[in-house]
């Protein structure tokens, strides 16, 4: 997208959304998604002093008012991928869907060629596990052992609050 909007957008002209989590015009938006413009959009983007945000899609304009750009002009660009990082939900689903088409190829040599663009555009498959651990040297270590030589200086401490009562039958 370029930093300045050329001409005007009008009805029939397409968006793509490049941050997901969008709501416009009533439907939520995901990364990928592509929103064709109607004149009733117009309308509804105006605030009440008859300016629509619709007027400048700059980068610049899209910071300004977002923070970070979350349109695109025109159709989805082909060579851009819908996820944003390998491995996230988007990601999972658009690399199962394609490993399952590239094992319905009914030849072995063309689900060897498939598996291959799959491995081309998705890289490898994600993790399955991930081994979480604190250094020793870590403040939330130091202070769990801290914590288990105090526990362990008081002794065995048992509290009961329990009392029976007597009930008449």
């Amino acid at each position: 997208m370029t930093e300045t909007t050329t001409r005007a957008l009008q009805p029939g002209d397409q968006l793509h959304v490049l941050a997901g989590g969008l709501l416009l015009f009533g439907e939520a938006l995901k990364r990928g998604d592509v929103l064709t413009l109607r004149a009733d959009h117009f309308e509804r983007s105006r605030n009440r002093d008859g300016v629509s945000w619709l007027d400048d899609l700059s980068e610049a304009a899209q910071r300004t008012r977002w923070g970070s750009v979350k349109l695109g002009l025109g159709p989805w660009p082909e060579d851009l991928p819908t996820w944003l990082e390998h491995g996230d939900p988007t990601w999972q689903e658009q690399y199962q869907r394609a490993r399952a088409e590239a094992y319905r190829q009914p030849t072995a040599e063309q689900r060897d060629a498939a598996l291959r663009e799959v491995q081309r555009v998705y890289g490898g498959p994600p993790t399955t596990s991930r081994t979480l651990s604190a250094p020793a040297s870590s403040p939330q270590q130091r202070a769990a052992e801290e914590q288990r030589a105090r526990l362990d200086a008081r002794g065995l401490q048992v509290r009961n609050s329990y009392s029976p009562q007597r009930r008449e039958v």
